[in-house]
């Protein structure tokens, strides 16, 4: 919260491109209590959405108030709490990931593991925000950037002496689908696989309207890339900001036209799918020809 509109303005000027840990949407985006012109309102700490930010919102606050009965102070902020200390993993396990992928893509900070490891539900993001350390995370997370890093970690998970690994995509799930196992169910070391690294649109053929698509790239990026070539998916979810293609896909997800465009069932052709022993595809030709 925000007590003088100056101190507001200055922060909108920073926009910073990061998820926020704890709730949701953007680390440079929050809703701001202060004072405007002697009246209490609500404003957007950032200008990411021009039609409502750098601007008090007077109706909003009254709204919380009014209808949704939320008791609201300009001078009520909630505490900036530390992260949590998560347990070490083991020595080996670095070791092993470093071995597959260079050792930049390895990420054992608090910060990567509770992202990797909670979703969007309001069950996640309370324990977030309260810092409960009751569920367990991953204990590292690696971000490959091509088909033969994927496969390598995969290779690495499969021998001796072993990890599981969790597939994760914008953490927009709201169902703990990243959630690991208690230890006493599976003592095995748990890695979360980022797909955000996989980010590329390696060919559109307009003519026959298909394209080829690294499954992390996210729903904002993805639209962007097609546009550049006078097409669209035209999947659209409400979380297409963080969420990703190969999020959708393992979902089965549906955006806000799929009246004309229909579910990501009806728009994919094909995928590869990454195993420990290679790649398995419907398709025999390579996939960078379109």
């Amino acid at each position: 919260q925000v007590l003088w509109p100056a101190a507001a303005h200055r922060r909108m000027e920073r926009m910073v491109d990061r998820e926020a840990l704890d709730r949701w949407g953007f680390s440079d985006t929050r809703f701001a209590a202060l004072w405007v012109d002697g009246r209490p309102a609500v404003q957007i700490t950032s200008r990411r959405y021009a039609a409502l930010g750098g601007q008090p919102l007077f109706k909003l606050w009254e709204f919380m108030m009014g209808e949704l009965r939320v008791s609201l102070n300009v001078r009520d902020m909630l505490p900036e709490l530390p992260l949590l200390e998560l347990p070490a993993p083991p020595e080996w396990l670095f070791e092993c990931l470093a071995a597959a992928v260079p050792e930049a893509r390895v990420a054992t900070d608090a910060d990567a593991r509770l992202r990797a490891g909670t979703g969007h539900g309001l069950a996640d993001i309370w324990r977030l925000r309260t810092r409960d350390a009751g569920r367990r995370v991953p204990d590292a997370v690696v971000r490959p950037e091509c088909e033969e890093e994927v496969h390598a970690v995969l290779k690495a998970a499969s021998g001796a002496p072993g990890f599981a690994i969790i597939p994760v995509g914008g953490r927009t799930n709201v169902t703990s689908a990243t959630a690991c196992p208690p230890r006493e169910v599976d003592p095995r070391p748990f890695v979360a696989l980022d797909m955000r690294g996989m980010a590329r649109v390696l060919w559109v053929n307009t003519e026959d309207g298909v394209a080829c698509i690294e499954a992390g790239i996210t729903g904002v990026a993805l639209k962007e890339r097609l546009q550049q070539h006078g097409v669209t998916m035209g999947m659209e979810p409400d979380s297409m900001e963080f969420s990703t293609l190969g999020g959708w896909i393992a979902t089965r997800a549906s955006g806000m036209k799929r009246a004309r465009y229909g579910n990501i069932e009806d728009m994919l052709v094909e995928a590869r799918v990454a195993t420990p022993g290679g790649m398995l595809w419907q398709h025999g030709g390579d996939a960078a020809d379109p």
